[in-house]
């Protein structure tokens, strides 16, 4: 292996001092031959993160791994991401979110191992356990089914679940679009950037990382009803940016979830609404002709 590998781990933060140390933990535990650095991008946190993320820099043995930042107002998660990615020196990028956490020290050196074998992929994952805010077990795996060991551009920009916490991908692959900033779903989004550049492989053997739900998760907060329509809002920033031969399968992709919200208007008497993406989804089927 290239011994001038080097290697980022994105992990933006928020009001997460119940969790973070477990977080760095898992990534200062991990066993490498290449260099880490671990970027730690908090969001104006009103608690204690920022004492627990420096008391582990002044006393881990590992602390000079971390470069932290705590910003000086509230961004928001996606612009707060952005800024992070842009903090990301590595060849390859790993993702881990401040409330989540990996247990196996490995993974960064399995990942990496894969992907400088095989050029043709742009991203290596694995599976995770789905845990609450007490740490007890929701589901003990977040990919039911468990996946096909590779999945193709396609499938991948279909929305394939990937957990974000377990991903790996190269630095190079990624121009982030200004729309980034502004979508609900980033690694849906993330995802089906990166795939216009390859394959995406599951590795099996790589212990689960942990993926935690509680109350203030963005995305569990909201009603089904709710991530509907903010997924259909990411599908349609997607079209905009994607790779022409990609667009029609983003257009399906859309076209389907617009489906399963015209009877959600029509069960809420959303009448306004119901003719409204009832005809985006008129226009997007025939100039994609789908």
């Amino acid at each position: 292996m290239n011994e001038s590998l080097k290697l980022s781990v994105c992990m933006i933060t928020y009001n997460h001092e119940k969790f973070i140390k477990e977080s760095i933990e898992g990534v200062l535990m991990q066993e490498c031959e290449f260099e880490i650095e671990l970027i730690v991008a908090d969001d104006c946190s009103p608690d204690a993160t920022q004492f627990i993320v420096e008391s582990i820099i002044k006393e881990h043995p590992r602390g000079c791994w971390i470069k932290y930042v705590k910003h000086s107002e509230n961004l928001g998660v996606m612009p707060n991401f952005v800024w992070a990615m842009s903090q990301c020196s590595g060849d390859y990028i790993a993702l881990c979110e401040g409330d989540d956490y990996w247990t196996d020290p490995l993974k960064l050196q399995k990942q990496v191992e894969f992907l400088e074998a095989n050029p043709d992929y742009s991203i290596a994952f694995h599976n995770a356990t789905v845990i609450d805010e007490h740490s007890s077990v929701i589901s003990g795996s977040l990919l039911n089914p468990i996946p096909n060991e590779e999945y193709t551009s396609l499938e991948i920009m279909e929305g394939g679940v990937i957990p974000t916490a377990t991903v790996m991908f190269r630095n190079n692959l990624l121009c982030l679009p200004k729309s980034f900033k502004t979508i609900f779903n980033g690694d849906t989004f993330l995802f089906a950037l990166l795939a216009q550049h390859g394959k995406a492989k599951y590795l099996k053997d790589i212990k689960n990382s942990f993926r935690r739900i509680h109350k203030g998760g963005v995305w569990s907060s909201l009603t089904e009803y709710q991530r509907l329509k903010k997924g259909t809002n990411t599908f349609f920033k997607i079209l905009k940016v994607i790779e022409v031969k990609y667009k029609p399968i983003i257009a399906r992709v859309i076209s389907n979830k617009l489906d399963n919200l015209l009877k959600m208007h029509l069960q809420n008497y959303n009448l306004i609404f119901f003719i409204k993406d009832l005809c985006f989804k008129y226009i997007l089927e025939k100039r994609y002709k789908i």
